[in-house]
């Protein structure tokens, strides 16, 4: 469950028991966990984090159609059409960070609307002012017309005489155009007519001129961030995609990321977010990378921690201690056997037994035990009896000899080591390091371990557990 805090106090609390083996058990734990907990707390937070990235892009891909149509449609300048698309943006999205960059997009839109309302309706600034028009230097007269055929009546000097050419506002040149919004937003206080002339260049598609305003307004006190903002991310956009273009996969990448996380909110980004998501996408796989968002997945436990000290040095043997506090405290704990331990969930491992000398008892070391039920144990058992070992499984019918090999190796003097592990079906004994029994038998999945000494006294070095890696 990734509970490391939660982890490390109980590792604590075993060192504090005051049995003198779980506390040294305690203080090796210690030092094996906090070094794993810390750097598996970073990558889990770290996939986290990318996870939030990933979430964050998709919020804005429900906007991508809506703001595709309405800067199609301020491309062609239909502003009637655009106004009609932005109010068409369901409720629902207009929350959170989507719902900041409709608030921003509209306030382009409407800034825009206004000052072609009030170009068309003819700024009365406007008139005699001198004005060049297709070549056409002369003196503005007048305007005529209704709505969106509304005209500037151009008086222009033709010799000695002088004509009046009534130009259609909406087809004057882009220059026209710009003198008759600064005539038209000339009545507003200086820091909102900035401002607007900006954002009337924004959607006009003049993005030098609209720079030039923008930082016009910031002097002024007015907040552009956002809107010089917009002006960064259609060139990102641009450039990114031209890279995918050019298989340029390193710089692609820098760029789409960039674009997604830190300019996420602009329309130039919402409104590209369905070719720059796939772009990226292609740029990850051409890269070797996953394209999509990261799984958390735990590492590997180290081997200190798939290591766990069941017993210490411990005398079993087959009869009860004289002193009771001996099996817990005493150096080395006494214990009758059988000693049961673990828990019933435990699957794959391997279950170690050490000893020095001759060994005084035959007995017994048993693997996925479980029970009693009905007065019935179930498991697998090595006993070593004589100079035999032989592998049995205990179940409800009673006991079934699986293996039986000879192992006088295990009676000589000396350190000895007498392993047994179970991987799935998969049964295997070691003795003192080399392999002598293997068997499969898939009766019992799961259990705890217990050792048992027969008829006399088994001086044990320890005895551990060894998780296996695919199982922990």
């Amino acid at each position: 469950g990734a509970r490391y805090d939660e982890a490390l106090a109980n590792y604590e609390r075993i060192g504090r028991l005051g049995i003198p083996w779980m506390a040294e058990a305690s203080v090796a734990f210690l030092a094996a966990v906090r070094p794993y907990a810390e750097a598996e707390k970073k990558r889990r937070a770290a996939v986290a984090a990318e996870r939030a990235r990933y979430a964050r892009r998709a919020s804005f891909a429900p906007l991508q159609p809506h703001f595709a149509k309405i800067l199609a449609l301020v491309t062609k300048h239909d502003r009637a059409a655009a106004l009609a698309a932005l109010d068409a943006i369901p409720k629902q999205l207009r929350t959170g960070e989507p719902g900041q960059a409709v608030a921003r997009l509209e306030t382009r839109l409407r800034t825009w609307a206004k000052i072609w309302k009030l170009i068309l309706q003819g700024p009365p600034s406007a008139v005699g002012q001198n004005i060049e028009v297709y070549g056409n230097k002369g003196i503005i007269e007048g305007f005529s017309g209704e709505g969106e055929g509304r005209r500037l009546n151009l008086l222009v000097a033709v010799g000695s005489t002088r004509r009046l050419i009534p130009h259609p506002i909406k087809k004057l040149p882009a220059r026209a155009v710009r003198q008759l919004a600064e005539w038209a937003t000339g009545g507003m206080a200086p820091r909102e007519a900035a401002l607007a002339l900006g954002l009337f260049s924004l959607c006009e598609g003049k993005a030098t001129q609209a720079r030039a305003d923008l930082r016009d307004a910031a002097a002024l006190g007015a907040d552009v961030q956002p809107f010089l903002e917009e002006l960064q991310a259609a060139e990102l956009v641009r450039k990114a995609l031209a890279a995918v273009a050019k298989a340029q996969w390193a710089s692609a990448r820098k760029l789409l990321e960039e674009a997604l996380d830190r300019h996420a909110t602009t329309a130039a980004v919402i409104a590209a977010h369905d070719k720059l998501t796939s772009a990226l996408k292609l740029t990850l796989a051409k890269l070797g990378r996953a394209p999509g968002p990261p799984v958390y997945a735990r590492a590997p436990l180290p081997d200190a921690l798939r290591r766990l000290p069941l017993l210490p040095e411990t005398r079993l043997q087959d009869h009860a201690p004289a002193d009771p506090l001996a099996a817990y405290l005493g150096n080395p704990l006494v214990r009758q056997g059988p000693v049961l331990t673990g828990f019933p969930t435990w699957r794959n491992y391997t279950v170690i037994a050490r000893w020095r000398g001759k060994p005084q008892a035959d007995f017994v070391l048993a693997a996925r035990v479980s029970g009693p039920v009905l007065g019935h144990f179930k498991g697998y058992y090595l006993a070593l009896r004589g100079s035999r070992l032989s592998l049995w499984r205990l179940d409800e019918a009673g006991h079934h000899a699986l293996k039986e090999v000879p192992a006088p190796v295990l009676r000589g003097e000396g350190h000895h080591c007498l392993e047994m592990k179970l991987e799935g079906k998969a049964l295997s004994v070691a003795a003192d390091g080399k392999l002598v029994l293997k068997a499969r038998d898939d009766n019992l999945r799961e259990g705890r371990v217990a050792l048992l000494a027969e008829r006399g006294t088994l001086f044990l070095d320890g005895l551990e557990l060894y998780f296996h890696p695919r199982d922990h």
